[in-house]
């Protein structure tokens, strides 16, 4: 038996029996920097579950608010093998919304840590959603659903903001098809 689910622009064919899941969720995450009181702004807070969107209750990643002339504030989470992802969801902070804005998301495969690459963090992985300036920030505590361009497999999935502002998420989760290999 096939089920047929369609979720923003994407329709999913699944075989029964197959499940869609936050693969992400309590899985390992790392980011480029941290705001300065470091136990409040853990990249972990980001895949944490918890869905509050007030730094100060610990459920945030908020890197550090110096502004990097050559290298963008960047957010990555391992989901420690390969997994066929079709959207990813982005909680934004309760206030200052504006400076979840003008960011891309892509997805690194393989066993390397896309990190260990050469030209990294200026060098990109396949495009899942980029989120320009001119489509405006996330509204405060809202949550986005991002529709990859295309299903894209991969095992990291990274988060890179250019600009002048710090890279805040509440929480970042996603509906992906559970699989293995291609």
């Amino acid at each position: 038996m096939r089920l047929m689910i369609v979720t923003t622009n994407l329709a999913l064919q699944l075989t029964w029996g197959q499940i869609l899941e936050n693969v992400a969720l309590k899985k390992p995450a790392l980011g480029d920097s941290m705001y300065s009181d470091t136990s409040v702004s853990q990249p972990r807070y980001a895949v944490d579950g918890r869905t509050l969107t007030d730094v100060w209750h610990y459920t945030c990643f908020h890197s550090s608010d110096y502004y990097w002339i050559y290298n963008p504030h960047w957010w990555i989470v391992d989901l420690l093998r390969d997994y066929t992802i079709w959207e990813v969801k982005i909680t934004n902070r309760n206030i200052f919304p504006e400076r979840l804005n003008n960011f891309t998301v892509d997805i690194f495969t393989g066993s390397q840590d896309p990190r260990t690459l050469p030209n990294w963090p200026n060098n990109y992985g396949t495009i899942c959603h980029h989120q320009p300036t001119e489509d405006g920030p996330l509204a405060s505590s809202e949550t986005r659903t991002l529709p990859c361009a295309s299903a894209t497999f991969g095992r990291y999935v990274r988060v890179v903001k250019y600009g002048y502002t710090s890279l805040v998420m509440c929480e970042v989760g996603g509906c992906w098809l559970v699989a293995s290999d291609r």
